[in-house]
């Protein structure tokens, strides 16, 4: 399901908070939706980006970005920020599909802009209960758990 009218900004605020909470708030700078959808190419680009995520060869996929709007929004991003690491993290459904559906996935990666290749990458999948959750604490929940998994697996090194 492609998620075109997410906008929350309780969300963009819980990732941002993750991501400065476990890297320091000096290494963040925040690129929320409202800001996202503003820059060309953005949406588009992200939604690229975010399937290489999932694939069997992410390092593969990921290089095969050349000539699409994904390079362009990448190549603007490092002209306007620095050639850092960049940080991107997804979520599959809003508060209605998560209501009608009971589940969602998660992406979150960390993506060097020096060698287009992913430093690492998780999906997760959150699953209604027996206890319901609002969509905003499941999505904080699953993305918590997934950002210790990653610090698991990465000798508590995300950069």
């Amino acid at each position: 399901m492609s998620n075109k009218t997410f906008n929350s900004s309780l969300l963009d605020a819980n990732y941002v908070l993750i991501w400065s909470n476990n890297i320091g708030k000096e290494n963040v700078i925040p690129l929320p939706y409202v800001v996202l959808k503003e820059i060309p190419f953005a949406l588009e680009a992200i939604n690229f980006i975010a399937k290489t995520m999932i694939t069997e060869d992410n390092k593969e996929s990921i290089v095969n970005l050349k000539g699409t709007p994904a390079e362009k929004f990448l190549k603007t991003l490092s002209e306007k920020y620095g050639n850092y690491s960049i940080a991107f993290a997804t979520v599959s459904a809003d508060d209605v599909s998560y209501a009608t559906l009971k589940s969602f996935d998660t992406q979150m990666g960390l993506l060097n802009l020096n060698s287009l290749s992913w430093k690492w990458s998780s999906v997760n999948e959150f699953k209604k209960g027996m206890i319901p959750l609002p969509f905003s604490a499941a999505v904080q929940k699953v993305t918590s758990s997934a950002m210790s998994e990653i610090k698991k697996q990465n000798q508590e090194k995300l950069l």
